[in-house]
């Protein structure tokens, strides 16, 4: 039997995970996949049920949000932007612009896997720190925060009510 291969980058096969006691089995993607995906800016909105409000358990009107994992795009085994875990909710996908795409000079080198675009680092301390958001220390600065609600308020999915689920 082959490795099944990563439903992400449609390209690696997946990785094997073989901890004990059990007797392995395959994990849901890639290592390059898996050290991709994670939470970046992108975050969903979510309101409190009919039955909720009506119970006194949230607030009407009240809201709050959540981070929500991002997985990485790939096109040609080239990692292009990244796209929602629940796309299917939102849409939102972050495609690299032109300048995005090319290599970042600093996230490339060994013992990196592989050539980094600028846009799935840009917010890296290295480059933080280089922008202002952070201080030598690593801690955030008054822009830093600015810049933070600013990327979050761009990359929030907010539907103004209470969606159900369906899973």
């Amino acid at each position: 039997m082959s490795e099944p291969i990563c439903p992400i980058c449609k390209v690696n096969p997946r990785e094997y995970d073989s901890e004990p006691p059990g007797p392995g089995s395959y994990s849901y993607s890639c290592f390059r996949c898996f050290s991709l995906s994670g939470y970046r800016d992108h975050s969903h909105t979510y309101y409190g049920s009919p039955a909720q409000v009506a119970a006194g358990t949230i607030a009407a009107g009240h809201s709050w949000r959540t981070a929500v994992t991002v997985r990485p795009v790939f096109e040609d085994d080239r990692h292009v932007g990244y796209r929602c875990d629940r796309f299917g909710d939102c849409g939102w996908e972050q495609r690299f612009t032109p300048e995005e795409l090319e290599m970042c000079p600093e996230h490339s080198e060994p013992p990196r896997h592989g050539p980094t675009p600028k846009g799935a680092c840009v917010n890296h301390r290295d480059h933080r720190l280089k922008r202002g958001e952070i201080d030598h220390r690593g801690w955030i600065t008054d822009h830093g925060r600015a810049e933070e609600k600013r990327r979050g308020d761009a990359a929030n999915w907010d539907p103004g009510q209470y969606i159900e689920r369906k899973n």
